[in-house]
């Protein structure tokens, strides 16, 4: 069997970055040279935070419950006697 070995575009970009800066032909920092590493980590990040954020708001103050379930409650309510 044979191993997938494919490479993303940020590892690929991390690589040419790195041999930039080892033959000192980029002065970048080295967080920059490995930004392409950790951008997509802290983007995903952000985006899990911001998704836990909505649902615990959601889940406090009941934003986003089916409206169709009460207004359907509320009209079995007022037929009742």
């Amino acid at each position: 069997m044979q191993a997938n070995t494919r490479l993303s575009f940020g590892s690929i970009l991390f690589f040419i970055f790195l041999v930039f800066k080892l033959t000192e032909s980029i002065d970048w920092s080295w967080l920059w040279v490995t930004a392409p590493l950790w951008i997509p980590l802290a983007a995903g990040v952000a985006l899990l935070t911001v998704a836990l954020v909505l649902s615990v708001v959601s889940a406090l103050f009941g934003v986003g419950l089916d409206v169709r379930y009460r207004k359907r409650r509320r009209r079995w309510m007022q037929r009742r006697p």
